[in-house]
């Protein structure tokens, strides 16, 4: 990309025309195609060195459907940033799906959302996750605690219909009913309840 800050060119950094710089700038305003038109072509040294060059790709990659793809890229991340929990959050959810192209493997997930949860125990987004993971590997105990504890975090009406329809599949209609409560409360004209 040919860009230029002033008419003479001058105050144009060496990396301006980066397209790593710019994937990530196009992929954070919501420009997913023009971003994804840059997948392929490699960064600048520079660039190609920072943690958030590869969370960015590897989100890009997620949202446009190459989700196996995103892989490689959130675990650059980690490599060079090990404490990026944006990245292994993403990633742990990908370890522990078919999404991820590895056929799932939740155990690898759940371990990799709990190294995160033991660094940040408010990562939302990591309980979400991790609840996710358990529910699939059957431990259901562990998928109702952490989305109590992602409710407790972040009270959305989502996670306490899901809670709600969870008791309810467990026969408990007065935790179904208090949670059913909970999301009208909290968005009383959009729950579908």
């Amino acid at each position: 990309m040919d860009v230029t800050l002033a008419a003479d060119g001058a105050g144009v950094a060496e990396h301006a025309g980066d397209p790593g710089l710019w994937l990530m700038a196009l992929a954070h305003r919501g420009q997913l195609e023009r971003a994804a038109a840059l997948l392929d072509e490699p960064p600048g040294p520079r660039v190609d060195s920072i943690p958030m060059y590869h969370h960015s790709r590897g989100s890009l990659l997620e949202r446009i459907g190459r989700a196996p793809e995103a892989v490689p890229a959130y675990e650059r991340a980690l490599e060079l940033d090990p404490d990026l929990a944006p990245s292994a959050i993403n990633l742990g959810l990908l370890y522990g799906t078919a999404g991820g192209g590895t056929g799932g493997e939740p155990e690898r997930g759940i371990a990799l959302l709990s190294e995160v949860l033991a660094r940040h125990p408010s990562a939302v987004n990591a309980l979400r996750n991790r609840a996710g993971l358990r529910y699939e590997a059957g431990d259901f105990a562990g998928f109702q605690a952490d989305l109590t504890a992602a409710f407790e975090l972040q009270p959305l009406p989502e996670l306490a219909l899901i809670l709600a329809d969870w008791f309810a599949s467990r026969g408990n209609a007065a935790l179904s009913a208090e949670w059913r409560a909970r999301a009208r409360a909290l968005a009383p004209f959009g729950t579908g309840s």
